[in-house]
């Protein structure tokens, strides 16, 4: 041991011996360590069951698309008529699927139908390929069949089919088509025994479960009808006296004052003394009779006889002259005159020509007026059954090539005034007859309505009455243009009928 570690222990001895020990002493044991008493898993809480939403059942697996209908439209005759049909289709958004002509090849097909002399050029695409007639990007098969029977409308989906060849008119004529894969045949011409349908005038009596062939009456009678029949169920028309102009009418004979009794004309009520007549080639009739008339022609019927024996009166009515012979056996014929101003057509001569039915008709149509006969006014009667029996008239065939005037004169069973007439016909014209009626009081002529599609388009201005019984009525109707819309108009709504 050094010295400085003896010092160092003497000084500090005291020092040493109050400090702990450095010994060092093992820890205490730890004391037992308790285990805690592991506390029980504490109980769930009942939770609130969560508000469950209904889930709706999965929807129903989408039925099988229908099969949506689509009007398609078949013409038998590619004309005047054939071929504005198909441009009242295109603009109407009507699918026209085939055309049968078997007379024009597909070429000459285009050419007739993008130029008309008459309605300008087609305004849109036409053309040919792959032999189908293509008209704004829509084709069209072309068939050359002759007869109904052989055209194949199965092949083109069985459509409506147009008959505007004029040569079928009849049902047994037509119903070939039907047979040969038509569904339904719409005649545009007036047809001796398929019903007969003007629209706006008696389409809602169009049966699809039994009329499958169906007549769109005459240009005529689709200008006329609508116009009757506002008149009618307004004012009611009784009937008028037709003027005829006839072969063997003649010579006006002049009455002196009549025997009987009444003063007034039965068919506009101011008072006469004097008969104005025509006396015709027949042998003189002298009978009896208890109306009136002033300036109108009066046609008798013999009892039993046809128009061949129509007789008429004579001078033998006059003051001091022999008493006349009993009317027994007479029937005074009532009729609604109605008379047609037509363009010519081309059945019609360039130059004369002939024509075995009517001689006239075989003359000039650029060169003359032509007197001539329409079913028109008696189709009337079939489209408006209380017409049937009070209208006929006659047409008279004039030197333009489109655009025709209908002339009605009526008796009317009330007493109105011409502004009510024409307020009439104006609300028909902007209410349940838009489209197919209209109403102009412009100064018009017959060129103001080429291309116009309404049936009828009354012209108040040129209408004038006797009295408030008696009444001429003027209307317009472009007789190719309207009429083929209607033709048109027809079909849809025949598809509309059916299901």
């Amino acid at each position: 041991m050094s010295k400085r570690d003896i010092v160092l222990t003497n000084v500090t001895v005291v020092q040493l011996l109050r400090q702990p020990c450095p010994v060092t002493r093992a820890p205490p044991p730890p004391e037992p360590r308790v285990e805690a008493e592991p506390e029980p898993p504490a109980q769930p809480q009942p939770q609130p069951e969560p508000i469950k939403e209904e889930v709706p059942p999965p929807p129903p697996p989408p039925p099988a698309p229908k099969k949506v209908r689509e009007l398609i439209v078949g013409i038998n005759g590619f004309g005047r008529i054939g071929r504005l049909v198909l441009r009242a289709c295109m603009e109407k958004g009507v699918k026209v699927v085939a055309v049968n002509d078997p007379f024009i090849d597909l070429e000459y097909m285009v050419y007739m139908f993008k130029y008309d002399s008459t309605h300008g050029r087609y305004k849109g695409n036409v053309e040919h390929k792959n032999g189908q007639l293509v008209v704004d990007n829509n084709e069209i098969s072309v068939f050359q069949c002759k007869q109904p029977k052989e055209i194949p409308w199965k092949s083109v989906g069985s459509p409506f089919v147009v008959e505007a060849t004029g040569v079928y008119l009849s049902l047994e004529e037509t119903k070939a088509h039907i047979e040969a894969g038509a569904q339904r045949v719409v005649i545009c011409a007036p047809s001796p025994d398929a019903p007969m349908f003007v629209m706006g005038v008696n389409e809602k009596e169009y049966n699809p479960s039994s009329m499958k062939i169906v007549s769109n009456a005459s240009c005529t009678t689709n200008c006329l009808a609508p116009l009757a029949k506002v008149i009618h169920e307004r004012f009611g028309i009784l009937e008028g006296l037709m003027v005829s102009w006839g072969k063997g009418m003649g010579q006006e004979t002049q009455l002196g004052t009549c025997t009987s009794s009444s003063r007034t004309c039965f068919m506009c009520g101011v008072n006469r003394e004097r008969l104005v007549f025509w006396e015709g080639r027949s042998p003189p009739v002298v009978t009896s009779f208890e109306l009136w008339s002033c300036l109108h022609v009066l046609l008798l019927w013999m009892g039993g006889c046809g128009p061949a024996n129509l007789h008429t009166w004579t001078t033998n009515l006059g003051p001091g002259k022999k008493k006349p012979r009993s009317r027994e056996g007479l029937t005074l014929a009532l009729f609604l005159p109605k008379t047609t101003v037509h363009s010519y057509t081309a059945t019609q001569k360039t130059v004369d020509g002939p024509s075995k039915k009517a001689w006239r008709d075989g003359r000039g149509a650029h060169q003359n007026i032509i007197p001539a006969s329409t079913g028109a006014a008696k189709a009337v009667g079939k489209v408006i059954p209380d017409l049937k029996g009070k209208l006929t008239g006659m047409a008279f065939r004039v030197p333009t090539p489109d655009v025709s005037v209908v002339d009605l004169t009526c008796r009317l069973a009330q007493p109105t005034p011409y502004s009510a007439i024409k307020d009439a016909i104006k609300a028909a014209a902007k209410g349940p007859m838009a489209g197919i009626l209209a109403y102009t009081e412009d100064e018009v002529v017959s060129t103001d309505f080429l291309s116009d599609t309404h049936s009828s388009i009354f012209d108040a201005k040129a209408g004038i009455a006797l009295n408030d019984n008696f009444v001429k009525l003027i209307s317009w109707y472009d007789n190719e243009y309207g009429y083929s819309n209607r033709v048109v108009d027809l079909v849809r709504y025949m598809f509309s009928r059916d299901k």
